[in-house]
């Protein structure tokens, strides 16, 4: 791979956390498939892109992999959840709370950017057909609107100003609301609204403070989650 030297030191945990991930579940060496890197995100959300070495066969890496689907732009929810997708956008299947890759491939402009969805929104049925689940609107809040357009613009304008945005995090109603304080509790769904700010933030773990408000009944929450690679708290 052709590296610029500025995006060496930013490059190394985004790259290898998205590397890992790639080879571990699906025995995949995405290195191989990166000619030139063009852009290091500043977080897992932007990702990577590059030129890759050749799109067909990315694409049919992607294919062979079995578990991504192409976005569906004929839906108003895909259409939603994929506007900022450059070219073809390849979504890893996942659901709750699983992370999801999201890989894009222009053939036209011959870049790529691949990079992680913390929501992961579309399973597939006993039937083998997709759906899209609640989290797709918080996918589209969250990532899309919010971490597209406000954070990594408020990182072009002032660096410390997107470190900022990029810690907080709008809640919609998704299917975590539906996680007992207790593993013992009963599991009930409640549409709650609200606010994240993260205290600790890093690609296999972080702590956060969240304040909600269910809309079923008005009962506010303020709670404090840890998430470690082998172990969840809230």
């Amino acid at each position: 791979m052709d590296y610029d030297q500025k995006l060496i030191d930013k490059m190394t945990g985004i790259v290898d956390y998205i590397a890992s991930r790639f080879y571990t579940k699906y025995h995949i060496e995405i290195l191989g498939h990166i000619k030139t890197l063009k852009k290091v995100g500043e977080n897992l959300g932007q990702g990577i892109t590059f030129i890759p070495v050749n799109s067909l066969k990315l694409k049919a890496a992607l294919d062979a992999a079995k578990n991504f689907i192409p976005d569906d732009k004929t839906s108003i929810v895909g259409c939603l959840a994929s506007a900022a997708t450059k070219g073809t956008g390849y979504r890893e299947v996942g659901q709750g709370t699983s992370k999801s890759l999201h890989c894009q491939i222009s053939m036209h402009q011959l870049s790529c950017n691949i990079h992680v969805d913390n929501w992961a929104f579309t399973p597939v049925g006993a039937n083998g057909m997709r759906y899209y689940n609640p989290d797709a609107i918080q996918h589209i809040v969250d990532e899309l609107i919010w971490g597209t357009y406000v954070v990594e613009n408020a990182y072009k304008l002032w660096h410390p100003l997107g470190w900022a945005n990029d810690r907080f995090h709008p809640i919609v109603p998704n299917s975590r609301n539906i996680q007992p304080l207790f593993p013992t509790s009963e599991k009930r769904y409640d549409l709650l609204v609200g606010a994240r700010i993260d205290i600790v933030k890093g690609n296999n773990s972080g702590i956060w403070f969240e304040h909600t408000q269910s809309l079923r009944n008005g009962e506010k929450r303020n709670m404090i989650h840890a998430e470690l690679p082998f172990f969840k708290f809230q």
